[in-house]
């Protein structure tokens, strides 16, 4: 198993950072509470605190949070994370998710506009509007009119063909201005699972043993553990987003439903009235029936009787601006 020290070789680290780091831009580090975040925030705090690399800028951790949608004890746990590494901790209110996809069906019904509203890989609203355009807006209010910063970002080439063809480093849209300066920095682009798990002290072989160790448990219970990573993992998330994400397979959906049933039963609510699968092809519905009233079971197994409805690409959304909690 890799060290630090020996992973901390392998960051992705352009020179053009490394300079701008070293003349004194600050440092802000964007988590979710994922594997891939927590890697990252871990190394770049050991290079900058225990490397003498002389990165003098400010350094702090941000996270957007998107209320019920999200893990039910992922502020808990970043809030620990950040005091384990010393860093200041910034969460932005990045709206609440479930509301936010309500609101996207009724305004496409009101239209008269036959679509999925749910989240997808050509609308990512999830991630666009609600997590980096908010993020952005702290950006600009926590650099300042004159602030130069660089925000790194967890992003692994592993994740999908797009996150592959990413720069590691290019300007942040959104943050800059003639007089304010911000790049976005990748610097465990090109790392392995098996590197991220081991930059959180931990083997694949170990990591493995963990969860079956934690079998049947419950996520604070996993968190009073002496587990270094978000409980989901713990429990055996391959990753972690939301609760419930588009992109998550099947055992991580039947997780996130049987640790926060109410947003579940939500959700399916959301398919039952308006016929679009949660997944192209995947009922959420289908996932974990036994948490469904008995009601909800018989609308549901109706509304998937019925024709298809094709999941097409979407418009990006637009929702109004909330106040962030700097």
């Amino acid at each position: 198993m890799l060290t630090l020290n020996e992973l901390t070789g392998k960051v992705a680290l352009p020179s053009e950072i490394d300079h701008a780091l070293k003349m004194g831009f600050d440092l802000a580090i964007s988590i979710s509470g994922g594997k891939d975040s927590d890697a990252m925030a871990r190394l770049l705090h050991h290079m900058r605190f225990h490397q003498a690399r002389g990165w003098n800028g400010r350094i702090i951790l941000m996270h957007a949070h998107l209320g019920r949608a999200e893990h039910q004890i992922t502020l808990q746990y970043i809030a620990r994370f950040a005091n384990q590494l010393g860093l200041p901790l910034h969460v932005v209110d990045g709206g609440d998710l479930v509301d936010v996809m309500k609101a996207r069906k009724l305004k496409l019904e009101a239209q008269g506009k036959h679509a999925p509203f749910w989240p997808s890989a050509q609308a990512r609203y999830c991630t666009s509007t609600c997590k980096r355009d908010k993020l952005s807006a702290f950006l600009r209010h926590w650099s300042g009119k004159t602030g130069r910063v660089i925000c790194a970002i967890g992003l692994r080439a592993a994740e999908s063909t797009t996150r592959a063809q990413k720069s590691i480093f290019q300007p942040r849209e959104g943050v800059n201005t003639l007089s304010r300066i911000a790049y976005d920095w990748l610097p465990v682009h090109h790392f392995t699972t098996e590197e991220i798990w081991n930059a959180l002290g931990y083997s694949l072989d170990q990591l493995q043993a963990l969860q079956a160790q934690f079998k049947g448990m419950a996520p604070h219970e996993v968190f009073r553990s002496s587990f270094k990573a978000h409980p989901a993992y713990g429990l055996g998330n391959t990753r972690l987003s939301c609760g419930l994400c588009i992109f998550g397979n099947l055992g991580n959906l039947h997780n996130g439903a049987s640790q926060n049933p109410e947003v579940y039963r939500e959700y399916v609510q959301l398919e039952i009235e308006s016929g679009y699968a949660f997944q192209p092809q995947r009922w959420l519905g289908d996932v974990a029936p036994e948490l469904l009233t008995p009601e909800m079971q018989i609308a549901f197994q109706r509304a998937k009787a019925q024709p298809p409805k094709q999941h097409s690409p979407q418009s990006p959304l637009s929702i109004p601006q909330q106040l962030p909690l700097f």
